[in-house]
């Protein structure tokens, strides 16, 4: 199961792609700017383009082969195995998942939202299942 994330979540890191990426070009060719200053607004065009094209690919969160992945960018994927997983907690959208090594928190708000219903109920599925601990 693939959660992606929110619309438009993604579609402000294509706008502020583009933005970047006509005030590099024009910095560029258009202006007299300095070239150093227009090289730097096309490398952060060139970043929010590749969160773009990342997010839109990989999804938000996958939950594959008994794990929970949540995909980030220039960062190492953050995994939790299920079976791991021996303290969860709800509070509003926000599920925090934690195992004798790992923390994972999700908020649901950042999840698109034809996705919601279906990784919710396996969330909840998730928080049923843990033993009651008690708090902090």
């Amino acid at each position: 199961m693939v959660a992606r994330q929110s619309k438009f979540t993604t579609i402000v890191n294509l706008v502020l792609g583009v933005i970047w990426l006509i005030l590099g070009i024009s910095n560029l060719f258009v202006s007299s700017g300095t070239l150093l200053v227009g090289i730097l607004y096309l490398v952060v065009a060139v970043a929010y383009l590749l969160i773009f094209v990342y997010n839109w690919r990989n999804g938000f969160f996958r939950i594959e082969n008994g794990q929970i992945i949540k995909c980030e960018f220039l960062a190492m994927s953050k995994r939790i195995k299920l079976d791991e997983i021996n303290w969860a907690k709800c509070i509003g959208s926000y599920y925090t998942l934690k195992s004798p090594t790992k923390k994972m928190t999700i908020e649901l708000a950042s999840v698109h939202k034809d996705d919601i219903p279906g990784f919710e109920k396996l969330l909840k599925d998730i928080v049923m299942s843990v033993p009651p601990y008690k708090k902090d």
